[in-house]
């Protein structure tokens, strides 16, 4: 029996060291009468697993240990100690395996809140998670917003022309009077001239007086009609924003945006001023929008959009963003 014995040892030394190379879970388990021995995983058949006879060599990886316990026959310990010495050697061996599978059973990894907490504690400043804090809408915020408006409404056309956007493109036409004719159609659809009006500026532009002045005449027509299309449409943006507030449509709003368009509102109205003299005064053409001259009185001034931006604040401080 004792030659049982050292064969398992034998074959545990030869068996080790794949296993400890490897770093896998697997649990190795010796043969009956010295066969070689078997590599079995957690989830293999207990036909597999079991071997009568013999003890299992169980490696605890959660312990980290760097050898294996080598398997021993128990009848070959039970003939050398004796009947009575032998039995109560297998006793406290089969005590200490329970001890140690109830101990593997009733490991639980649980989260460790002292040593999240000291980890925290122990991350430099710039990488720890900090609340994240709302900027108010400060006066200073408000005061800075008036003076951006306030030089914005100082700009001139020749200025802020780069900024402005194009006409849409006409196509190729064969000659230069019907792409002059393409041209005003274009100003008259933008614009939404009644058909009165278009006929009373082909009439004054048939002139002799002012036959010369029709080209230069129709770019400062068209530079008024960009301007007049951009400001009209950040007009309707903003009354779509104060309608929004109002019935709480609106579930996420950022001022930075709002800011901006107040700001082009201004530019593009300064620029509406001065291309609507120019027109009346070089060129004898009202500058009108659906019919009606433009821009009316009632316009949204500085002041005004500062009240606009007072009511925002007071309105959506749940949706409100400030960035």
């Amino acid at each position: 029996m004792e030659a049982g014995g050292g064969k398992a040892q034998e074959l545990s030394e030869v068996w080790e060291s794949p296993l400890e190379a490897e770093g896998s879970s697997s649990k190795l388990i010796l043969g009956v009468d010295g066969e070689l021995p078997g590599a079995w995983n957690a989830g293999d058949p207990p036909s597999k697993r079991l071997v009568p006879g013999f003890s299992i060599v169980r490696r605890h990886d959660h312990r980290r240990r760097t050898e294996l316990m080598r398997a021993v026959p128990r009848a070959s310990t039970a003939s050398r100690l004796g009947t009575e010495d032998g039995a109560s050697s297998m006793e406290d061996e089969d005590d200490e395996e329970e001890e140690e599978e109830e101990e593997e059973d009733a490991l639980v990894v649980q989260p460790n809140e002292d040593a999240h907490q000291g980890l925290t504690e122990a991350m430099p400043p710039g990488t720890q998670q900090q609340p994240l804090q709302q900027p108010t809408f400060s006066t200073t915020r408000l005061d800075a917003f008036k003076a951006r408006m306030e030089e914005a409404a100082t700009v001139t056309v020749e200025e802020f022309a780069p900024q402005m956007p194009a006409l849409p493109t006409i196509p190729t036409m064969p000659s230069v009077p019907l792409h002059v004719q393409a041209r005003l159609e274009r100003v008259w659809n933008l614009l939404h001239l009644p058909l009165p009006l278009r006929l009373d500026a082909v009439l004054e532009y048939t002139k002799h007086s002012r036959l010369l002045q029709f080209e230069q005449a129709l770019k400062v027509w068209e530079q008024a009609t960009v301007a007049v299309v951009q400001r009209e449409g950040i007009l309707d943006t903003l009354l779509l924003v104060q309608r929004g507030v109002e019935e709480g449509s609106i579930g996420y709003l950022t001022i930075s945006a709002i800011e901006r368009q107040c700001v082009q509102l201004v530019q593009f109205t300064a620029c509406v001023e001065q291309l609507k003299q120019v027109l009346w005064d070089k060129y004898a053409v009202e500058l009108t929008f659906h019919g009606q001259p433009y821009p009316g009185d009632q316009q949204p001034t500085i002041n005004q959009l500062m009240e606009f931006m007072e009511w925002l604040r007071d309105s959506s401080d749940s949706v409100i963003c400030l960035s």
